[in-house]
């Protein structure tokens, strides 16, 4: 397995002349003074030795060794995720854990956003920094044929306190104003027509591939999900639950709570929200096993 050596600070580009995106869907939701307390797990690094030999195994201390800031830190992660393969491949893994996803990519496969979204969190969470993966699901996620939904990463930036939105196959994280963005605010940036720029540790993100990740990505900024359990043990290992569901949605008012994705496939492992406090709890210390 390749591994990628840093000898000094990256310089991390802003697209400063960031373009304006118009004509989009609004969507809202409750943002709720009181949460369910949903029983949110991330990885405890200190006694997870799968965590700790895709930390070692993959050099990835020496990937993040300098950096001073979280944001810093969660984009050279995202850079280095994004180099283990390149392009889009349909083929699944044979098993969908990172460090075998890493490893058939050695051998040349190509994997999907899904794998792109699992290396990404289990590598930031190697380092102990909570990560999630996340779920992206168009409003015609039920009725479509195909490409009903994306997955992507939210990493939390603790100097920053706030959930960060990361895209491990496009290598970007949007900002506004030079603030990090979750997903649910990127897609209200969107809306209200803020010029959104892109930072990234590989490079300056030019004003073409913004406006195609633009075009992409907004279409499936409606529904959100993830899962309660984040911890990254091996398997089997009993998830943290709620009601018998291993995963929450965020929905938005108004709109119905989607149980089939493209058609055929059952969506039943869901708990449903409407409250932005619910989705978007920092994260408490991982239940440890």
């Amino acid at each position: 397995m390749r591994t990628i050596t840093l000898v000094c600070l990256p310089v991390l580009f802003v697209l400063l002349n960031a373009c304006k995106v118009t004509k989009h869907e609004a969507i809202k939701h409750e943002p709720a003074l009181t949460t369910m307390g949903y029983p949110f797990a991330y990885a405890d690094t200190s006694g997870n030795t799968y965590l700790r030999e895709l930390r070692d195994g993959h050099d990835l201390t020496t990937v993040v060794a300098g950096a001073t800031s979280d944001r810093e830190r969660a984009l050279r992660v995202l850079d280095w995720t994004n180099r283990q393969w390149k392009g889009h491949g349909k083929k699944l893994p044979t098993s969908s854990d990172a460090l075998t996803i890493l490893e058939e990519a050695d051998s040349g496969r190509k994997f999907r956003c899904v794998e792109y979204s699992t290396v990404a969190s289990a590598a930031l969470s190697s380092l102990g920094m909570p990560s999630r993966r996340l779920g992206l699901k168009k409003k015609t996620v039920e009725t479509a044929v195909a490409g009903g939904g994306h997955m992507v990463t939210e990493v939390w930036l603790a100097d920053e306190s706030k959930w960060a939105v990361l895209d491990g196959e496009f290598n970007l994280m949007p900002v506004v104003n030079g603030k990090a963005l979750n997903a649910l605010e990127f897609k209200r940036a969107l809306q209200s027509d803020q010029s959104i720029a892109f930072v990234s540790g590989a490079g300056p993100v030019k004003s073409t591939r913004q406006k195609r990740y633009l075009d992409f990505i907004e279409r499936y900024l409606y529904y959100f999900n993830v899962r309660f359990d984040e911890r990254k043990l091996p398997e089997p290992f009993e998830r943290v639950a709620w009601e018998g569901k291993t995963q929450l949605m965020l929905v938005p008012k108004g709109a119905p709570e989607p149980t089939r994705f493209q058609r055929k496939r059952p969506m039943d492992k869901f708990i449903y929200t409407r409250s932005v406090a619910d989705f978007y709890a920092a994260p408490r210390l991982a239940v440890k096993k």
